[in-house]
C-alpha cells in the first residue's frame, strides 16, 4: 500500500504513531461547549475557541495539541501536548452551557433584524401619514 494510506491501518496504529493531539482535545473542547471561530482571524494556523457562558477563558488551540487559556489580556495559560492530566483537569473544569446560554447569538441576530423590520416599517408608516397630511393640506 502507499505509504499515505489509511486503509491499511487499524485505528489503534493510527493512535500509536506519535500525531498530536489536536483533533481529539478540539473534540473534548466541543463537547464542553466552546464553539472554533473559523475564518474570524487572521491567523489561519491556530484555532480560536470562545465559550457561550460568561466569564469563560477564550482558547486558542495549536496544530500540534498545544492550547493557550486567555483568562485575561495579561497572561495565558499553556497546556503542552504531552500534559494530558492538565488538559483533563482544565476540560473538567469547564461548565456545560446550558440550551438559554447556546442559543444567545441566535437570540441576538433575531433581535436585530426584526429591531431593523419594525424601524422599516415605522419609517414608512411615518412617510405615509406625512404624505396624507400634506395632501389634506394643499
Amino acid at each position: 500500500m502507499a505509504k499515505g494510506s489509511v486503509t491499511s491501518m487499524g485505528l489503534s496504529e493510527i493512535l500509536d504513531e506519535g500525531n498530536p493531539p489536536t483533533i481529539e482535545r478540539l473534540h473534548a473542547l466541543t463537547q464542553r461547549g466552546y464553539a472554533a471561530e473559523l475564518g474570524k482571524t487572521d491567523t489561519p494556523d491556530v484555532i480560536w475557541m470562545r465559550h457561550p457562558v460568561a466569564g469563560q477563558p477564550r482558547v486558542i488551540l495549536y496544530g500540534n495539541g498545544m492550547i493557550a487559556v486567555l483568562r485575561d489580556p495579561a497572561s495565558a495559560q499553556q497546556i503542552v501536548p504531552d500534559d494530558e492530566d492538565g488538559f483533563r483537569t482544565f476540560v473538567a473544569g469547564i461548565p456545560v452551557p446550558t440550551c438559554w446560554q447556546r442559543g444567545a447569538d441566535t437570540r441576538i441576530r433575531i433581535l436585530f433584524y426584526a429591531g431593523l423590520v419594525l424601524a422599516w416599517v415605522m419609517l414608512y408608516a411615518m412617510g405615509a401619514w406625512v404624505w396624507d397630511v400634506e395632501r389634506s393640506l394643499l
